[in-house]
């Protein structure tokens, strides 16, 4: 662990001022280095380890590789009274079996720099986050990291803190077949930070243009509804935004056919018809997607059936129900899947799954309008 010098404990002190508490003192540290000294994005692997700089060095400078961003943050919290360690991190998830085939290579695989620092029994990560991110969150949670004494153990963040991405959706549709979509995003974890970093280094025209081309993507021809807004609160971030689709639904005879928006039809890593090797799932996927489709006056004929599906790190689930009464469909999906290992064997049971969800019956809504007088 580098000693603070003269300047890094004044500069440890100016960025601590008056908090008191030790997280905010973690947060106010971080804060500091990540809007002080500008990142040049190069890891160990990048760099002899005879070129690492002193703190006081790095904040002479102004900038830094993320390395010795990472020594600086752990310098700044030792002259605060802290005892920070300074870990490794892998870009590897923690899948049975992968820690023992690392030992021997440990820590060749393991190139990102990062600093622990206990508080009570929690373990915080500085050194992979910004000032976007809740305190505790770190960019590699789940992924396999080397502490000091060589012992590679999975990286996790803070409770309550994982990364999830959840949403609900509302679609209206008319008379004349247009519709209405209203959608909100609640983030969390490091989709919070990413999303707010967006929102906070971007100009009013980029996100503008970045809000159309979202609508783009939704349905060709798709208009904003009002104003996009957001809402950033201690651990999580909201958006929320609606549309306006022209013909969004096509009538053939006396039915009507509706693409079902919002459902999760792709799981990554899926490609290839047979595999004679490992798949490696590396990125956890929790989602959560709430659909409620209002319609006009009619008979249901076709609603997506229920899916449970067994993924290789977790489950899939869809549910709906039809609320006759007020002409609404209510449809629910759920995703938990965790960093896993398929091996060639099990692949095919992961593409029936993929097949199962590109099925025209889970992405179409079928109904047959009210006769009208």
């Amino acid at each position: 662990m580098a000693a603070p010098g003269s300047l890094t404990s004044a500069r440890a002190a100016e960025a601590a001022g008056v908090k008191a508490e030790p997280l905010e003192q973690l947060a106010s540290v971080r804060d500091y280095v990540a809007r002080n000294i500008r990142l040049i994005d190069i890891g160990l692997a990048d760099l002899p380890l005879a070129s690492l700089s002193r703190p006081d060095e790095t904040l002479t400078a102004g900038y830094a590789s993320q390395p010795d961003r990472t020594i600086l943050i752990g310098a700044m919290l030792k002259a605060l009274g802290f005892e920070p360690e300074y870990v490794l991190a892998s870009g590897l998830p923690a899948v049975d079996g992968l820690e023992a085939a690392l030992q021997p290579a440990a820590p060749a695989v393991f190139t990102r720099l990062l600093v622990r620092v206990r508080v009570g029994r929690q373990a915080y990560w500085l050194g992979d986050s910004d000032q976007y991110a809740p305190l505790g969150v770190s960019a590699h949670a789940g992924l396999l990291a080397l502490d000091a004494r060589g012992r590679i153990f999975k990286l996790e963040s803070a409770p309550g803190l994982s990364d999830r991405l959840d949403s609900r959706i509302t679609l209206r549709l008319k008379d004349d077949l247009a519709a209405e979509i209203t959608v909100e995003r609640r983030y969390a974890g490091a989709y919070r930070a990413s999303f707010v970093r967006g929102l906070k280094e971007s100009t009013p025209e980029e996100r503008r243009r970045r809000h159309l081309e979202e609508l783009a993507g939704i349905r060709r021809g798709a208009r904003p509804l009002g104003q996009p807004a957001s809402q950033v609160d201690d651990k999580t971030a909201t958006a929320r935004f609606a549309l306006v689709c022209p013909d969004y639904a096509l009538r053939q005879g006396g039915l009507v056919y509706l693409d079902i928006y919002g459902l999760i039809t792709r799981l990554g890593g899926v490609a290839a018809e047979i595999r004679t090797t490992p798949l490696l799932l590396a990125t956890p996927l929790r989602r959560q997607t709430a659909i409620t489709i209002e319609l006009p006056p009619g008979r249901l004929v076709s609603a997506p059936p229920a899916l449970n599906l067994e993924l290789p790190g977790g489950r899939l689930t869809i549910s709906s129900r039809w609320d006759a009464a007020r002409h609404r469909l209510m449809i629910e999906q759920t995703i938990q899947n965790e960093a896993a290992l398929v091996s060639a064997e099990a692949y095919a049971s992961l593409l029936q799954a993929q097949a199962r969800l590109e099925s025209p019956e889970l992405r179409c809504l079928i109904f047959e309008p009210a006769q009208t007088k």
